[in-house]
């Protein structure tokens, strides 16, 4: 068993010094750990490694986890925030990471505790109905329900999949994921049977009209199995070209973590809207992981940020397929098996391709296990000094009293943590548990 930390969002991670790591054992894993000398906190190598929802053949080369250590470093950095604002070339000088002695552990829990949605811009509910609710098998929310009526000032519909869900409001533009999607279901045979029936559908509106005229739902399909897993998947490319890898497996979310979504049963309340989209459970069962593409050489930073500024579990992984080696950062949500699983994950795969400029989607999650912990990402986020206010959005929390008043903040610069150089930009909507949207009961009693 590994340890349980004993507080989250301890410390930023830094290192002053080179720390000398020493191989060390750990319990039923398939990390084994080697010698190495850095200046970041520990390192893996490893040969085989299966992260939920991204199968990967891999050498592990980077795992930034935290170590057991006092709070010291972090109270300190915060007195100094306390005086006035500390420019980020002074971080090194300001927050030290203990060095790793051979008997530390990696942690159980990243300081992330859940992805909750993704937020897509939609032009139109008419490719969204039939993707996300018929196809895909989330339930309609009903805090938006409202907006399904023809004249509803706003158009905005929510729909939910276990403890998460799909936030898609309108925009003139759609706004597309640089990467995919990875959802889980308990089983592919609804989904597989849906795309038949939707095919069947698309097929016979062809045939009674002269041309086809209306563009598909869904722009291609591909069925397969993971030759390293052995995992069978379906991937969709919907009507916006944002992609999804559905897999079997069930969430591993905790159960009890459940968004609300309007029943087949409550005609009284619902009416129509309950005939057409209720469902007595979702099919898709929630995010497994969210993949961005990011530019070469980035990946370690991305971790480091995301260890340094959320204290997040993060690892580096070598994906070393093909002719050209990729790293890819994955940061932990959730529980972590002793194999490096997660219950959720952000992956971001290093690339050549030239990415598109950043169009705004976002992501939200909730982080730690109670206020102090958010009140300390918070400091650490404006610390870093990617603290954010997103005009588009009623929270303007740019203070520690407007983070605490909303229960949430947001950041959109994901920076590199020696120079202050953005490397990735991808909005975050980051919440208390305490936030009155939290999917579930009180984290404590979870």
């Amino acid at each position: 068993m590994m340890p349980k930390k004993t507080s989250l969002l301890s410390r930023f991670t830094f290192a002053l010094v080179e720390i000398s790591l020493y191989s060390f054992l750990l319990e039923s894993t398939l990390l084994p750990v080697a010698s190495f000398t850095t200046t970041t906190t520990l390192l893996y190598t490893s040969g085989k490694t299966d992260i939920v929802g991204f199968p990967v053949a891999s050498t592990l080369s980077f795992s930034y986890r935290r170590s057991q250590t006092c709070r010291a470093s972090a109270e300190s950095a915060g007195n100094q925030q306390q005086t006035g604002e500390v420019p980020l070339e002074n971080f090194r000088q300001m927050v030290s990471s203990s060095i790793v002695a051979p008997t530390s552990m990696p942690v159980d829990r990243s300081t992330l505790t859940l992805l909750e949605h993704v937020n897509l811009n939609v032009p139109s509910q008419e490719y969204v109905l039939p993707f996300y609710f018929d196809l895909l098998g989330c339930g309609m929310d009903p805090r938006k329900a409202e907006n399904l009526a023809p004249d509803a000032p706003k158009k905005t519909l929510w729909a939910n999949c276990g403890a998460s869900q799909f936030h898609l409001p309108y925009g003139a533009t759609p706004q597309r994921i640089p990467g995919h999607i990875g959802l889980r279901y308990d089983s592919l045979d609804g989904l597989r049977s849906r795309l038949v029936e939707q095919t069947a559908l698309r097929d016979a509106n062809k045939k009674n009209e002269d041309e086809d005229t209306k563009d598909p739902i869904v722009r291609d399909v591909a069925m397969g199995v993971d030759f390293r897993t052995g995992h069978e998947y379906i991937k969709l490319v919907d009507h916006y070209d944002n992609v999804f890898y559905c897999r079997a497996g069930g969430s591993v979310v905790d159960f009890r973590w459940q968004q609300p979504f309007i029943r087949a049963s409550e005609t009284n309340a619902w009416d129509n809207v309950a005939t057409r989209f209720g469902m007595d459970e979702t099919d898709c069962r929630g995010l497994d992981y969210i993949e961005f593409k990011c530019p070469r050489g980035t990946a370690e930073k991305i971790a480091l940020f995301y260890d340094s500024v959320l204290d997040a579990t993060t690892s580096v992984i070598t994906d070393d397929e093909g002719h050209n080696p990729t790293q890819v950062a994955i940061i932990a949500f959730g529980h972590i098996q002793a194999n490096g699983k997660a219950d959720q994950s952000l992956i971001f795969r290093e690339t050549d391709e030239t990415l598109p400029p950043y169009d705004g989607h976002h992501v939200a999650m909730y982080i730690g296990e109670n206020a102090a912990d958010f009140d300390q990402a918070f400091k650490n986020a404006k610390l870093a000094n990617v603290v954010w206010v997103n005009p588009r959005f009623s929270d303007k929390a740019d203070t520690l009293e407007g983070a605490r008043h909303w229960k949430q903040f947001r950041f959109k610069n994901i920076v590199d943590m020696e120079t202050g150089e953005t490397i990735f930009e991808l909005e975050h909507e980051m919440r208390s548990i305490e936030h009155e949207a939290w999917p579930g009961p009180p984290l404590a009693t979870s």
